[in-house]
């Protein structure tokens, strides 16, 4: 298998690469870790720069701190290792991992046109679009519902350049790390950051460092689309395919050399989360539905229970193991899992009446959240980050087209905004089914607003070879 092979047009549904063989081997080494597969660290810092020097000084710190990205290929080589060590019991180091990510701005700060790249990536998030454009998509309801940047947290309301991510297992570690990134700006620009650090269940033999939660309690990041053959074989099952073409998540890098000069464009999105708001909701609503059966109720809200029991296949949770993805919609037309819930609406799963399997699978995104804040705490939320070929094609049209839009995919009654992570708070209440299994009667209940954009940005993550003629 060539490069041209698996990029070419004739071949976007070539699946289940083997990071062993030549040619996937040489894209693994132009292409930054975190894209194909996670980086899997515990914490990780979120260093946001704005340049206030010329780009001749922008592109030398630049190519500085770029080398020591790890590559994919990088990344494969320590999950080898980790695999080999935890065969014979001892657990591998890691050590720090980074990615560093360039904004539209911080480009242009480097002396680069961005007229190659993307339109949504060129405009970037804080961008609305045309006035008229967004007043008739907002009569159907397509238009951009997130807060206007104006109500951002104030650090997002500026321009930034460029994301480093730092991550590691180690705090202490990162810490140091982090401290040295931000003291070498000195002269070159200024910072802020954003710190995760991953939720888990209690660990397990099969994953010592336990299954990811987000803050409102629920399993995060179960359903992802995946790249390599032997992680596909793993997780595929009779009704669901996990598998992916690498070109749902790569991109040609403008200015990378080369035929394996690829990269991919991240979205960051910092999102608060109001728990005790949530769970207010979530008693407010169970009072109204379901005998008063509170962890049904939220189920039906998120599409899973806490534990990753999907709800359109059971009404109770079926334990730690019950995080499956063997399953879709067919046959249930809201009175399992509502259309409006989150899982629901972000991934139809091909049985929605508006759209084809084909279509929806090529709008998949791969996630890469962790939350912030400490459990319990006033100020919680999730860093969100998803990487993709095309911001417009892709994430935007999740959260656009369906999530924010309350027509999709039922028009009449509406089906209402996505309830969990839904932006738009103009329509009227979701309708709920008032005991599981049966869709009549139903009850309105306006449940959104308890995760609240607070900033974030466009980013694209350049191939390798970018950085290495940073430092040319």
């Amino acid at each position: 298998m060539t490069l041209f092979d698996i990029f070419s047009n004739e071949s976007q549904t070539t699946v289940g690469i083997d990071p062993k063989t030549p040619a996937v081997r040489a894209l693994l080494e132009s292409i930054q870790g975190n894209i194909l597969a996670a980086h899997g660290r515990n914490h990780a810092e979120h260093v946001f720069v704005t340049f206030s020097c010329d780009a001749k000084a922008a592109r030398a710190w630049l190519g500085t701190v770029a080398a020591d990205v790890k590559s994919a290929a990088d990344q494969f080589n320590d999950s080898e290792t980790r695999r080999a060590q935890a065969e014979k019991g001892t657990e591998f180091d890691g050590g720090l991992f980074k990615n560093v990510f360039l904004s539209a701005d911080g480009y242009v700060a480097l002396g680069l046109a961005v007229d190659r790249f993307e339109s949504s990536f060129r405009g970037g998030m804080k961008s609305r679009g045309n006035f008229l454009l967004r007043l008739a998509k907002e009569i159907v309801d397509l238009g951009n519902k997130d807060p206007a940047p104006a109500t951002w947290q104030t650090e997002f309301q500026k321009s930034v350049h460029v994301m480093v991510m730092l991550a590691d297992d180690d705090a202490a570690r990162l810490e140091s790390a982090r401290d040295a990134l931000i003291a070498s700006l000195a002269g070159v620009g200024s910072a802020f950051v954003e710190r995760g650090d991953r939720i888990t269940t209690t660990s397990t033999e099969q994953n010592k460092k336990g299954k990811d939660l987000e803050h409102f309690g629920y399993r995060d990041g179960i359903s992802q689309p995946l790249f390599f053959a032997h992680e596909i074989n793993e997780k595929r099952s009779p009704n669901f395919d996990p598998s992916a073409p690498i070109g749902l998540v790569l991109a040609r890098d403008p200015y990378g050399f080369g035929d394996q000069a690829f990269g991919s464009y991240l979205v960051f999105r910092k999102l608060a989360q109001d728990v005790p708001g949530f769970e207010k909701a979530v008693g407010a609503l169970a009072s109204k539905v379901n005998q008063g059966d509170a962890e049904l109720t939220g189920a039906q809200i998120v599409g899973r229970f806490k534990d990753g029991t999907p709800v359109t296949r059971s009404s109770t949770p079926q334990g730690p193991n019950a995080d499956v993805n063997d399953f879709n919609y067919d046959g249930d037309k809201g009175q399992r899992c509502p259309v409006h819930a989150h899982i629901r609406k972000s991934n139809p799963r091909g049985t929605t009446p508006l759209t084809s399997e084909t279509s929806e699978r090529s709008r998949r995104i791969v996630r890469r959240a962790i939350p912030y804040g400490p459990r319990g705490g006033t100020d919680v939320g999730l860093l969100f980050m998803c990487f993709q070929h095309d911001i417009g094609h892709q994430f935007e049209f999740i959260q656009r087209i369906w999530v924010d839009d309350a027509l999709f995919p039922r028009v009449v009654p509406p089906t209402g905004d996505d309830p969990l992570i839904g932006q738009d708070n103009t329509h009227a209440a979701q309708r709920w089914p008032v005991n599981y299994g049966s869709l009549n009667p139903s009850v309105e209940f306006d449940f959104r607003s308890f995760v609240t954009l607070r900033g974030g940005e466009y980013f694209f993550a350049p191939s390798m070879s970018f950085f290495d003629s940073l430092n040319a």
